[in-house]
């Protein structure tokens, strides 16, 4: 019911589709049911080649496995190094910065109409994720939630980091720091549950007041 999701349904339905079956995917492997996770996990990679990263860090983000998802982020970090550089690290950061107030709702030169409840969006997440870091800060039990929390959206920045280098070079688009490559909009539909719980446990301290 996220507007980016109602809107992206009737205008991109590839994005929805392709994460529709990495959640399944990861539904299967919690109750282990391993053939059915293997063969949606086949389709999910056929349609999307990365889905192989947001299953993981899906998996082990509500398996509360933070050791397997830092593990995660820095092969991904590698990764991004190998394949794309200094300038990768940098963009993997900013990624993770910018995707969950994409659309940028600091700009106020709003030319689409279509957008307005997206910007709407974008601004409570980022009320949100605000409360969430206050939290982090004195709370024990939000900061280790913290830590696969933002390990899984690293590894996920990464891959739209290297997708963003693949785009770059395949429109002869010149690859530096602060080049996307890719519609964080739509990019960031698989992990909205991340953003999601994340500002639930900012809006939870704040209800019961407690520093634990």
């Amino acid at each position: 019911f996220l507007p980016v999701v109602v809107y992206h349904y009737q205008v991109f339905s590839k994005d929805i589709l392709s994460a529709f079956l990495c959640a399944t995917a990861v539904l299967f492997l919690a109750k282990r049911q391993y053939v059915s996770a293997v063969l949606v996990f086949a389709l999910a990679t056929m349609l999307r080649p990365y889905s192989v990263a947001i299953i993981f860090a899906m998996y082990y983000f509500i398996s509360d496995n933070a050791r397997f998802l830092i593990y995660g982020a820095i092969c991904s970090l590698i990764i991004v190094t190998v394949f794309v550089g200094v300038s990768g690290i940098v963009n993997s950061v900013l990624v993770l910065l910018y995707m969950p107030i994409s659309p940028n709702f600091f700009s106020l030169d709003i030319e689409r109409k279509d957008y307005i409840p997206l910007y709407v969006e974008s601004f409570i997440f980022f009320i949100g994720i605000l409360l969430f870091l206050v939290s982090v800060c004195y709370s024990r039990l939000a900061r280790a939630f913290s830590y696969q929390s933002f390990a899984a959206l690293f590894v996920y920045s990464c891959v739209m980091t290297v997708l963003g280098k693949y785009s770059a070079e395949h429109y002869d688009m010149t690859y530096e720091v602060g080049t996307m490559g890719n519609n964080a909009l739509r990019k960031k539909i698989p992990i909205l549950q991340i953003y999601i719980s994340m500002v639930f446990v900012g809006l939870s301290f704040f209800k019961y007041k407690k520093k634990i």
